[in-house]
């Protein structure tokens, strides 16, 4: 007992110690957006790109000022010429709405300055500075990385005269967009293709005109495998700093890669700069950034690749955007809008109409509405709650989507039957609290499903499913991690057999697996459960749960036992002068809740009792302190957890 005690309070020190060295054990900002991001809450963002009149930015403001919320509009500067326009701007930024860096004239490969162009050069005319390769007018011409042919889509031979290339293009991939002679060392831009000839511009649009020469090799590009150089994509971020401070706006924090024939910024490109400008998101053109929880991101580049078009409220009905808004967050996303004031299917009268009412079901509904800062910090600057369960509940149909297969719906995050032997969603008739909503199903085939389950937490992970049915029927719930995988990663088989509903666990499947561990390089996974073997009446299922395993110490000085024990952050946090420290003990337990300052030295013991097993909540009261950062630790027979909070009078 001794050893064990000793083994304790050492690992205690060690805690504490720990917690006040590294910055990166961080207490928890008991905020709106802590709180999310604490629970995975996803939601949505709106974002209004391509500049339109200024009055229809108002208009905007006009209706989410209604609803309490704000939106994002990535704006080029360059276009706004007048002082009523530049007004109105800063009146948009102080209402909360957010404006983002689109670049000043919507392109990468130049832009415009409104400056002095002796501001560009060195100690002549004729002598740009570095990251320009030269300037025609007012027209900044951006340098180019040298060209990497390892990157290139095709490559083959052609004959060159001035502006054109003549050969054979049939097979040419219609994606591409420059074209690279090395022989010539020269890179073009392709303005228009055919089958036999091609024509090309320089890479900043202006006309070239290069000698003849035949069979020449060249090489293809997209647009994502042609780069800025570092020096010139600081211009052009310094470019709309510049133009922000000329106009008296709040500078930029999020950077948005525009659509169009220049090329496209690679995300860990744009995180290296965007970094040292103090930027805190972007939206690059990319395979990752699927905007939730726990994202694998071992570059941690994602929060520059929050992309748009999760739905699209300019164009698709308004159901349709609302049961991709519900389905998004039942799985733990951030969705953000796509919204543009031109090539409207209505009118602009329709367009705001559909808005205030998305809005509307939005704030009826409680789906949180955030700008893309306040979404990249809740995603990628918090840290959840590891026992969430993730898990889309079986009570939550935000759209009231019904189908002609789904007469009673689906809960929000499941995927829609396709044919109509597979299980349906149902209220069961047994009143039992448990098991209330339930998918059911008559056969052996599919109950429910739901693709790309985001939040996960990575290595071992616990799972309880509720189940009833008759005498030798059985289910079976298959795991796949990543995307469009059709090859199941784990499978687990839990009986279904009895006509009250029972909750297994994983320690319970009976095909042998017992254990879930998901790899650290997923981000999310799907599940579909079955039923696996069928005899009769009606196999149901309900209460899925998952989340990562409650492993804790000690049950003796050698041993590592799971355990429930649970020590929650204080809330609220930051704190004055009270705040609230809850746990959870799975049974009767000797328990000690003790504060300490920075130093390691105890300041007051809140709890030294013997307590039975369930929830308790202390409220500590720190009106006698000095404002700081303390720490409070629970100490069992079996457990021991320390925690930072932070005092502000």
């Amino acid at each position: 007992m001794k050893h064990k005690l000793k083994f304790v309070l050492v690992f205690f020190y060690w805690s504490l110690f720990s917690l006040i060295l590294n910055p990166n054990l961080s207490y928890s900002f008991q905020t709106e957006n802590d709180s999310l991001s604490y629970n995975k809450r996803g939601g949505i963002c709106f974002r209004v790109d391509d500049n339109a009149n200024i009055i229809d930015y108002m208009k905007m403001a006009e209706i989410f000022n209604k609803y309490n919320a704000k939106f994002c509009i990535a704006l080029n500067l360059n276009d706004f010429k007048t002082r009523e326009q530049m007004d109105s701007i800063i009146v948009l930024q102080e209402m909360g709405n957010e404006i983002m860096d689109h670049t000043p004239d919507h392109r990468t490969n130049f832009f415009t300055t409104q400056f002095p162009v002796g501001d560009y050069f060195l100690d002549s005319l004729n002598n740009p500075i570095e990251g320009i390769d030269h300037i025609i007018g007012s027209k900044i011409c951006l340098d180019f990385e040298e060209v990497d042919t390892t990157f290139a889509d095709q490559s083959g031979k052609a004959d060159i005269s001035e502006n054109l290339m003549l050969g054979d293009f049939s097979e040419l991939n219609n994606e591409v967009l420059y074209i690279y002679f090395p022989a010539l060392n020269q890179l073009v831009a392709i303005d228009s293709l055919g089958a036999e000839s091609i024509k090309f511009l320089d890479v900043w649009g202006d006309s070239i005109k290069l000698e003849k020469f035949s069979e020449v090799k060249y090489f293809t590009f997209r647009q994502q495998n042609i780069y800025l150089t570092e020096k010139s994509f600081k211009l052009l971020v310094n470019e709309t700093a510049k133009l922000a401070d000329e106009f008296n706006l709040e500078q930029p924090k999020i950077w948005i890669q525009p659509g169009g024939n220049f090329p496209q910024i690679n995300a860990e490109y744009v995180k290296k700069i965007l970094n040292e400008q103090n930027f805190v998101a972007g939206s690059v053109e990319s395979n990752g950034g699927r905007k939730t929880y726990n994202e694998y991101d071992p570059n941690e580049s994602e929060k520059f690749e929050m992309q748009w078009g999760d739905f699209f409220e300019d164009e698709w009905p308004l159901e349709k955007c609302k049961i991709n808004i519900a389905n998004g967050i039942a799985k733990h996303y951030v969705l953000i809008g796509h919204s543009q004031f031109f090539d409207l299917p209505g009118t602009l009268e329709q367009h705001f109409n559909k808005i205030d009412s998305l809005l509307a079901w939005a704030t009826e509904k409680n789906i949180p509405i955030k700008t893309y800062s306040e979404w990249a910090e809740i995603l990628y600057d918090h840290q959840p709650d590891p026992y969430v369960n993730v898990f889309p509940p079986l009570n939550v149909d935000l759209d009231g989507y019904i189908s002609v297969l789904d007469v009673n719906g689906i809960p929000d995050g499941y995927v829609e039957r396709y044919w109509d032997g597979q299980g349906k969603w149902e209220i069961d008739t047994v009143i039992s609290g448990i098991g209330k909503y339930c998918f059911s199903i008559s056969g052996a085939t599919r109950i429910c499903r739901v693709d790309d389950l985001a939040g996960i937490e990575k290595g071992k992970n616990d799972f309880k499913i509720q189940t009833k049915g008759e005498p030798g029927d059985s289910i079976e719930v298959i795991f796949t991690y990543g995307s469009d995988s059709q090859t199941p990663d784990e499978v687990f088989r839990f009986p279904a057999d009895t006509k009250e509903w029972i909750e297994y666990n994983l320690e319970q499947s009976t095909n042998g697996n017992t254990e879930l561990l998901i790899p650290e390089t997923e981000s999310f996974v799907s599940v579909d459960i079955k039923c696996s073997n069928y005899v009769s009446g009606k196999v149901k299922i309900s209460g899925m749960y998952l989340a990562q395993s409650k492993i804790t110490l000690v049950n003796n000085e050698n041993e590592i036992v799971p355990t429930s024990y649970l020590l929650s952050q204080n809330y609220p946090n930051p704190f004055n002068p009270s705040t609230k420290i809850s746990y959870f003990l799975p049974d009767k337990s000797m328990v000690t809740l003790k504060i300490y300052d920075v130093l390691g030295t105890e300041l007051i013991t809140l709890v030294d009792a013997k307590q039975n097993g369930g929830d308790y909540e202390i409220t500590f009261n720190a009106s006698h302190l000095s404002s700081g950062i303390y720490f409070y630790s629970l100490i069992t027979d079996k457990f021991i957890q320390t925690k930072k909070m932070l005092y502000l009078k």
